[in-house]
């Protein structure tokens, strides 16, 4: 048997003791118990979760802001063509200024990819029908008058009075002394009066004051 515990031995604070049920024969019936050990595991609570920060948003790159509209910088690209045609002539230049202007049109109504479509096209249409076109007149020599026709628009002395009623009339041309015929028929000019040849039908001249 277990010896007899004595409460007044145990210190302050010390379990006390208490009467056990009656066990089986040899066992004493004080017995000192001291209390279980809490269960850990049942005691411990879960931390509560931190709140979740919202994302960030991702800032805008910095370009975004000054980045130009499409048909901007096609207008920009025609006045570089349309300038460099008129430093170098030759119609190279001006079918892709064309080409450009109208570039800004597309990418204005339909997008960029509009746009350089109608660049390509329009350039290259310019250049193979617009271009020939134009350097054809610009090296066509000016017309050299010859003879009679060469005598118009020049300046003539009216050497006898001109009136085409009577069908007289004579003027001197560079020298030359022509039968001349005023342009209206009921205006007469007088013999000393500067005139100009308007046209040469035949050996006639027709002059005007």
């Amino acid at each position: 048997m277990s010896p007899a515990v004595d409460p007044a031995r145990l210190g302050p604070g010390a379990p006390q003791p208490r009467l056990a049920r009656p066990g089986p024969p040899g066992t004493s019936r004080l017995a000192l118990h001291s209390p279980a050990p809490a269960c850990t595991a049942c005691t411990t609570q879960p931390a509560p979760h931190a709140p979740a920060r919202p994302a960030r948003p991702t800032p805008a790159p910095r370009y975004a802001a000054r980045q130009m509209p499409g048909w901007v910088l096609w207008v920009v690209l025609a006045c570089a063509f349309g300038v460099g045609e008129m430093l170098s002539g030759g119609f190279f230049l001006a079918p892709f200024a064309l080409g450009a202007a109208l570039a800004a049109a597309g990418d204005a109504v339909a997008g960029g990819t509009a746009g350089v479509i109608v660049f390509l096209v329009a350039s290259v249409m310019s250049l193979a029908l617009l271009r020939p076109i134009v350097r054809a007149h610009v090296k066509m020599p000016p017309a050299i008058r010859t003879g009679s026709a060469a005598l118009i628009g020049k300046p003539a002395i009216v050497l006898e009075r001109i009136a085409n009623a009577e069908g007289v009339g004579i003027v001197k041309i560079d020298g030359e002394v022509w039968t001349a015929r005023s342009l209206y028929d009921d205006h007469e000019i007088e013999p000393g009066a500067r005139v100009e040849v308007v046209d040469i039908k035949g050996a006639t001249a027709l002059v005007s004051e």
